[in-house]
């Protein structure tokens, strides 16, 4: 049934002195009331002729129309109305006491630029200008900077972190099984292979991961110096300190060097205290680091996890000593990790038993995202592993190189102990005569 309605526009109402309709169209409904009581044709023609009840109808039906379509059609918010702010560059990483420029757009809700003038702020470190110059300070960290006009927001992460861009190096233990003869090589040793390893990459610090207490079994560990004095639970002291001359070699050639324990059932606390209160006065000591499958091995298997308490308590009784010093966390899960306490810990993956060093980049790559933007460092050379990287002209070069050009906040390669001299061969092992102090062992044995 088709209903000729007039133009609303022009509608009288049947109202003297009004005028009819100029113009006419159809709109086809059902209605009950169209159905029992079919309406008048409205002649276009006839001016003076339009009925009320009629010109109500149609104007109800328009109305309903026009409630229909809005219920279907939500408000939009006007175009050019500032909706979201983008804050550029993303997640990036400086070194400390460098600039960086940050930029903002704005964007309206079709995602149309919308010319701003944000106001800039930076929370947790460094300073930011009007112009969105960020300066970052001497501290290290995770920062957030956010551009604000009125009500809407953007914001952009900084990593403001070390000064060289890598760095590279050895770990070493005492673990005496692992090298010729069963001799610790000497401070000469050490800072080749350091030096060594650094040259393998651009602008890298030779650094080393140096262990200065094993755990022995049965909760205890045992720290390569002599008791300060007082009582210690679950931890045993050596009668000479084995340390000393390397650090202060360390310190002659520019080295950056974590010292790390194997806690067992000692207290992290106590042995960070004991550790760093001995050996802060080197400027080769960066940093303190824990070895997590260590850390109350005699209770749990492959250590006890680190929760975010125990992180952020360590983390700050570190820096209490130096606050440029930086903790560094190891394990081969990230599980073992603190869930969400990040400070500017530096996460370490010790992971072996690879099938290709492709398996490993995308292990490492894996160990990489999970922290991100903290920096993360790599324990690479284990024997496991020799199956495939033996093949390799130049493992810590190849190994390091695949790593650091997949991984964006790499920060450290260190090739482990167990099989440093295979790679960097020793040139003078002493006899075990002269590796004597006092008649006293240089080494001691874990197990």
């Amino acid at each position: 049934m088709t209903t000729i309605c007039p133009d609303p526009d022009n509608v009288g109402l049947g109202i003297e002195g009004n005028t009819g309709p100029s113009s006419t169209y159809e709109m086809s409904l059902l209605r009950s009331s169209q159905i029992n009581n079919p309406p008048k044709h409205i002649s276009p023609s006839s001016s003076n002729n339009v009925h009320a009840p009629e010109v109500l109808s149609c104007l109800l039906i328009m109305a309903a129309m026009s409630l229909i379509s809005s219920c279907r059609q939500p408000t939009q918010p006007s175009s050019g109305m500032l909706s979201s702010i983008r804050v550029t560059p993303q997640n990036t990483v400086i070194s400390a006491e460098a600039t960086l420029q940050f930029t903002a757009k704005g964007f309206d809700q079709t995602g149309h630029e919308v010319a701003i003038k944000p106001r800039w702020s930076v929370s947790g470190g460094g300073t930011i200008s009007d112009s969105g110059l960020f300066a970052a300070g001497k501290a290290n960290g995770t920062f957030w900077v956010t551009a604000q006009q009125n009500e809407i927001t953007g914001t952009a992460s900084i990593f403001v972190g070390w000064n060289s861009p890598y760095v590279a190096g050895f770990r070493a233990s005492r673990i005496l099984s692992n090298y010729p003869n069963h001799q610790f090589p000497g401070p000469d040793y050490w800072v080749g292979v350091g030096d060594s390893m650094a040259k393998k990459f651009n602008d890298a610090t030779p650094a080393a991961i140096w262990i200065v207490s094993l755990y022995m079994g049965s909760g205890i560990t045992q720290v390569d110096f002599p008791s300060p004095g007082g009582s210690y639970s679950n931890i045993v002291f050596s009668d000479s300190d084995y340390s000393q001359s390397f650090l202060t070699r360390f310190d002659k050639e520019g080295f950056k060097v974590w010292l790390q324990v194997e806690p067992g059932a000692a207290s992290v606390d106590t042995l960070i205290s004991l550790v760093l209160s001995r050996y802060r006065s080197h400027p080769c000591v960066v940093g303190f680091g824990v070895d997590v499958e260590w850390y109350d091995a005699n209770l749990y298997q492959w250590g006890e996890k680190v929760t975010d308490a125990d992180a952020q308590r360590w983390e700050q009784e570190v820096q209490s000593y130096n606050p440029q010093y930086t903790l560094f966390l190891k394990h081969f899960a990230r599980s073992w990790m603190p869930p969400t306490y990040r400070g500017n810990i530096i996460f370490v993956d010790d992971s072996q038993q690879f099938a290709s060093l492709s398996d490993m980049v995308y292990e490492y790559k894996a160990w990489g995202r999970t922290f991100y933007p903290s920096r993360v460092s790599f324990q690479i050379g284990y024997p496991a592993d020799k199956s495939w990287w033996g093949q390799y002209s130049d493992p810590p070069r190849t190994i390091g190189t695949a790593l650091m050009s997949a991984i964006p906040n790499a920060y450290g390669v260190f090739w482990v102990d167990f099989t440093v001299t295979q790679v960097f061969p020793p040139t003078i092992i002493a006899s075990p005569q002269q590796n004597q102090e006092k008649g006293k062992p240089h080494e001691f044995y874990r197990g």
